[in-house]
């Protein structure tokens, strides 16, 4: 069942960009942290580590954000913590959006146009990049045209860690 979001468009037009500012990482949550660190302040059950392309990956089903519970992945690279993904409520897109916006301040959006054709049109995707650019909300659709929202906080130096533990893999 595809959803409208008005509220998305609304967001979009009273949105304006504030001073840039970098995420060091989120809550106490420190980008650079070792994983026994992050597992202490995850405040989630977490299991891995798999490994993955960019490090290892740590998931969390029950991570705490905003008012419930969501699926988290928690990536590191060399043993440091370098990238969170969060699984937004596609109904709390439009106000994830803002509050970003307001904290970060917002540094891209797509076009109207553009988050019509992921609601209406299976395996398309958009992305909004707030501060420094290394945090990103991406709304798409998969192949069957259900909507996500995955919400991304890098470490600015994630490349660099990903690039120089890359034979570790």
């Amino acid at each position: 069942m595809k959803k409208s979001f008005p509220l998305l468009a609304s967001a979009l037009l009273i949105l304006t960009c504030n001073g840039a500012q970098a995420a060091s990482g989120f809550r106490d949550m420190d980008f650079g942290s070792s994983p026994d660190v992050i597992k202490q302040h995850a405040h989630c059950t977490m299991t891995g580590p798999v490994k993955v392309e960019i490090g290892e990956m740590y998931q969390c089903a029950d991570f705490p954000f905003e008012s419930g519970v969501t699926h988290a992945e928690f990536f590191f690279a060399g043993n440091q913590f370098i990238r969170l993904g969060i699984r937004v409520p596609v109904d709390n897109t439009a106000e994830t959006i803002n509050s970003l916006a307001k904290k970060y301040g917002l540094v891209s959006a797509p076009g109207e146009d553009q988050i019509t054709a992921v609601r209406t049109t299976p395996g398309q995707s958009v992305m909004f990049t707030f501060g420094d650019g290394n945090i990103a909300l991406y709304f798409a659709s998969d192949s069957q045209g259900s909507t996500s929202t995955v919400l991304l906080f890098s470490s600015p130096d994630a490349k660099a860690l990903q690039d120089a533990h890359a034979d570790d893999l």
